[in-house]
């Protein structure tokens, strides 16, 4: 069934995870702006699913423990506990890598964590992005109920993007999933949620739903995830009428966690294809990491605007505090974190294009480079290794394992922004 846009009005769509914190304090800071400048704009949050693995994951604890063992056998390729964490939550930790080491016990176990594992079951990530779409719609409601005051505010429509799964390649090691679904529950749904782990999952009847006609005036598109649904716009030519803004992109490698930006290395065909043909949209404007990672916030300042609802997810997030502890109720921001401050990439990226001005936002332009993760070192090039236009291709055209999207200043190309 299409998703059919009001014929007269003026649309948002949200595009985005909702994991991290950030997800959250950027959906608050849009529907803020959006019942203050835009009281009767449609927005429309679609999320995109995350494969998960159930079961527990490591702690602080066992991270600590692993890296100081990463750079005990590695000393080449971890000189610090930052080159050890990234070659955790890359997964950079090979089997033959662990083979030539003859290790056993206790330490074989841990570093094993530090390797590529397989997905979870499709089912268990539906059940994390279902989970996960009801939360923010519960947020959604409550937060609406403040910004529109005694006028009637617009139902919240929130859509799980499922297909996308199919496409996703997540560069996060899964053995660090923090298991945000539990963050903001009772003791007791804490407890039924992990009966409902050994049920089955069964999804309910729906219909393919594409975006058809954009009959709207104006669609305004923001996101913090892959770019899969843009490729969808255009190859269903309706990117005419959309101006976008999406975080995606790195113009420093050393800056990398993964081998790839992590937006970029969701699905990093649909990112090319999209940064190849950005043309075709209305509009099209890139937050960067740079400048989605500039910028610093309070948490118990963000709770103070987002209420219990944002600040049960910065507790989780972000103070790392227990999904138990916080429903217990003993700890909060105001007191055990007071001064307590983090980047908020989804949230800085936002409101570069909600409050560009008070920002001062910038515009400069780049292009798409391409290199081989093997022409890296440190994040900088081996000598006599170039940047490519093109990335390379297996033989039947799909992108090679190991290529590398860098965004490349330029005079002219794709408009991104800067702060100060």
């Amino acid at each position: 069934m299409p998703i059919k846009l009001a014929p007269s009005g003026d649309v948002t769509i949200c595009y985005n995870d909702s994991i991290d914190s950030d997800n959250a304090a950027a959906a608050l800071a849009l529907l803020k702006e959006v019942a203050q400048c835009r009281p009767t704009e449609r927005v429309i949050w679609i999320l995109e699913p995350r494969q998960v693995i159930w079961g527990p994951s490591m702690g602080n604890e066992d991270v600590d423990k692993c890296k100081k063992l990463l750079m005990e056998y590695f000393p080449n390729q971890c000189k610090t506990e930052r080159d050890a964490f990234k070659m955790i939550i890359g997964s950079r930790l090979t089997n033959k890598m662990l083979d030539e080491l003859n290790l056993t016990g206790e330490d074989l176990n841990l570093l094993k964590k530090a390797t590529k594992t397989g997905y979870g079951q499709k089912e268990h990530a539906k059940k994390h992005a279902d989970l996960m779409a009801w939360d923010l719609a519960n947020c959604l409601a409550q937060w609406s109920k403040e910004f529109y005051g005694p006028f009637l505010a617009p139902k919240v429509e929130v859509l799980v993007d499922y297909d996308s799964l199919e496409e996703l390649q997540n560069p996060v090691n899964l053995n660090l999933h923090y298991h945000e679904e539990l963050v903001g529950r009772t003791t007791e749904e804490i407890n039924d949620y992990k009966k409902l782990l050994n049920q089955e999952y069964r999804a309910s009847n729906r219909e393919e739903k594409t975006p058809e006609g954009c009959a709207a005036r104006t669609v305004r598109f923001m996101s913090g995830s892959s770019l899969r649904i843009l490729r969808q716009f255009i190859e269903h030519k309706v990117a005419f009428k959309v101006d976008c803004y999406v975080q995606a992109g790195t113009q420093d490698f050393a800056a990398n966690l993964f081998t790839n930006q992590f937006n970029i290395g969701l699905n990093i065909e649909a990112a090319s294809f999209v940064l190849r043909e950005y043309k075709k949209f209305s509009s099209f404007t890139v937050v960067p990491s740079a400048t989605a990672q500039c910028l610093r916030y309070s948490l118990a300042g963000l709770q103070r605007v987002g209420h219990e609802c944002l600040g049960k997810k910065l507790l989780g997030y972000n103070a790392k505090v227990d999904a138990e502890h916080i429903a217990s109720g003993k700890y909060s921001l105001e007191e055990q974190f007071p001064d307590e401050i983090a980047l908020m990439p989804d949230l800085t990226t936002f409101l570069c294009v909600l409050k560009k001005k008070e920002l001062g936002a910038f515009i400069t332009y780049v292009e798409v480079a391409y290199s081989m993760e093997d022409d890296l070192w440190n994040g900088k090039f081996e000598e006599g290794k170039l940047e490519t236009s093109e990335p390379q291709r297996t033989k039947n055209g799909r992108i090679q394992e190991g290529v590398i999207l860098r965004l490349k200043d330029a005079e002219h190309g794709i408009p991104i922004y800067r702060l100060p």
